[in-house]
């Protein structure tokens, strides 16, 4: 499960949205992320995307909106996302795994999409996931 997680009202593209920069062996290098995680047995995503948003980004929210979701790559891995939007954040501590190395930044919607445009933001699952955001946002 991953969740886009607003800072402030998720009404337009100048709300405020909170980023993970992370490093991630495979990339050798700090990548902007969204929360997200795997889902422990029997966990429902809604309870997954909860569970991330508090370790990684130290957060809880009063109100989680079903984005929808998607396969990663279905010719190899059965790997399927469920996507999220966060509002009503109450910050606190984030609880990172031992190798999880996280910094938090909060740009705005639309800066976010330029950094997606300019290929600062690389990570497949927070574009769509931000996509996503963007359209249920617009409509």
């Amino acid at each position: 499960a991953a969740v886009v997680p607003f800072l402030d009202e998720a009404n337009d593209r100048n709300a405020r949205v909170l980023l993970l920069r992370q490093y991630r062996y495979a990339a050798d290098d700090f990548l902007y992320e969204i929360p997200a995680g795997r889902l422990d047995d029997g966990e429902a995503p809604i309870e997954c995307a909860c569970r991330e948003l508090l370790e990684e980004a130290g957060c809880t929210a009063t109100a989680l909106i079903p984005l929808g979701g998607f396969f990663t790559t279905p010719r190899f891995i059965g790997e399927y996302i469920h996507t999220f939007v966060a509002t009503g954040l109450t910050r606190g501590e984030s609880k990172p795994e031992s190798d999880e190395f996280i910094q938090h930044e909060s740009h705005t919607l639309y800066e976010i999409l330029r950094m997606i445009d300019r290929g600062q933001i690389v990570d497949a699952k927070t574009i769509v996931s931000l996509f996503m955001a963007d359209r249920l946002i617009r409509k």
